[in-house]
């Protein structure tokens, strides 16, 4: 994959974000981050239909399957304690395999994101498929607890931004846009 594809990864709990998703209110979630993801989408009329008291899941079954995917990956957004956002597919190729060869982790190998599992609750994950015509990706899971020993290998920003997430120990999850 070269061209103009894009990578955003975020280190997040996953068992965290689906607990949250089953039991949070869109009302507490626009509170707890009143800038982030979900608090924009809770703007759109067909969000707020269900009620700002509606749980994250419940506000879901009442939108499109993609505004549902929206909402469950801006969770994601707002949970991250790390993130890289539409970083360039081939220099971020490049510094994974470097990281790859070096630390002895296949896994890091950016490849490997293509053909991770998706990170969504079970009713989201049927439809729509990763590839949708509106051309927007899945989120999938790249690995299951990154990498703590991870040193930047030069003080690229890039560099930087994939090694804090890796190092946050948490799951990172990842979508590539072609």
């Amino acid at each position: 994959m070269t061209g103009g594809a894009t990578v955003t990864l975020y280190a997040v709990d996953l068992a965290d974000a689906e607990r949250r998703w089953r039991s949070e209110t869109l009302a507490e979630r626009v509170a707890a981050v009143p800038g982030g993801r979900i608090a924009a989408l809770a703007q759109t009329a067909r969000a707020a239909a269900p009620g700002k008291q509606a749980t994250l899941d419940e506000t879901a079954a009442a939108l499109s399957p993609l505004e549902a995917r929206a909402l469950f990956e801006g969770l994601l957004e707002d949970l991250a304690v790390a993130a890289v956002h539409d970083a360039p597919f081939s220099p971020l190729a490049e510094i994974c395999d470097r990281l790859a060869r070096r630390l002895e982790i296949r896994a890091l190998e950016l490849a490997a994101l293509e053909a991770g599992p998706l990170v969504y609750p079970t009713e989201l994950r049927a439809e729509p498929r990763a590839d949708t015509a509106d051309g927007r990706a899945a989120f999938v899971v790249w690995l299951e607890a990154g990498v703590k020993d991870v040193v930047e290998e030069a003080p690229e920003d890039l560099a930087e931004a994939l090694a804090a997430v890796l190092r946050a120990g948490k799951t990172v999850v990842g979508q590539l846009l072609p």
